[in-house]
């Protein structure tokens, strides 16, 4: 049995919370975020320290005659989606191409952010897709709500 003492509750959609906190494990301390919904548990992802997640998921950021490329790689999730939304909010103005060809994994708080991102900055934001994001918008069936390239 497991015991998670909440620390940090963030929202993390309509109906679904993400708990962070840490707690001692058999191999020491241990930084977890848990997902719940509905009061369901969804997933933990263990986190040794913040480090690993920016180490993790690389975003690389070009500035090109036409505005901006982002590259992020690795995982897309509830613990990476804050350091992607945060990279793009610092851009300057102008069109940004967001890459995701080097993204193995999108949660639905990926796909959450790529949706408010496209509503939020239409005809600024064009998307290089990746294997993972072209299964996850053939089971949720919003392809055509993203600035798809090519």
């Amino acid at each position: 049995m497991w015991l998670l003492s909440v620390a940090l509750v963030i929202p993390a959609g309509p109906s679904g919370y993400a708990c962070a906190d840490t707690f001692d494990s058999f191999s020491g301390p241990t930084k977890i975020i848990a997902v719940f919904s509905n009061r369901r548990l969804y997933g933990v992802r263990q986190l040794v320290s913040p480090m690993d997640v920016t180490e993790s998921f690389p975003i690389a950021h070009e500035r090109t005659p036409d505005g901006h490329l982002l590259a992020p790689a690795g995982e897309l999730d509830i613990a990476t989606v804050p350091l992607l939304e945060a990279s793009y909010e610092e851009l300057e103005h102008g069109p940004v191409l967001l890459d995701l060809s080097g993204i193995s994994f999108i949660d639905s708080t990926g796909l959450q952010l790529l949706l408010r991102l496209s509503e939020r900055n239409a005809g600024r934001l064009e998307i290089i897709g990746s294997p993972a994001l072209d299964r996850l918008l053939q089971i949720t069936g919003v392809r055509d709500q993203l600035p798809l390239r090519g």
